[in-house]
C-alpha cells in the first residue's frame, strides 16, 4: 500500500470511530431518558412522588 492510501484509511477510520462515539451518546441518552419515562409511568412511584411533593409544599 502506498502512502496516500493509508492516509485516506486511516480519515476514515477517525470519522467511523467519531460517529460511533456520538451514536454511543445518543443511545446513552435514549436509555436514560426512557428509563425516566418508565419509572415515571410506574403507578408506585407517582404515589410517592405525590406524597413526597405534598409534604414539601404543605
Amino acid at each position: 500500500m502506498n502512502k496516500s492510501n493509508l492516509v485516506r484509511i486511516e480519515r476514515v477510520a477517525q470519522n467511523t470511530f467519531k460517529l460511533l462515539t456520538e451514536l454511543l451518546k445518543e443511545v446513552k441518552a435514549l436509555k436514560k431518558k426512557s428509563s425516566a419515562e418508565a419509572l415515571v409511568a410506574d403507578p408506585g412511584f407517582r404515589s410517592d412522588w405525590d406524597r413526597i411533593n405534598r409534604r414539601t409544599r404543605g
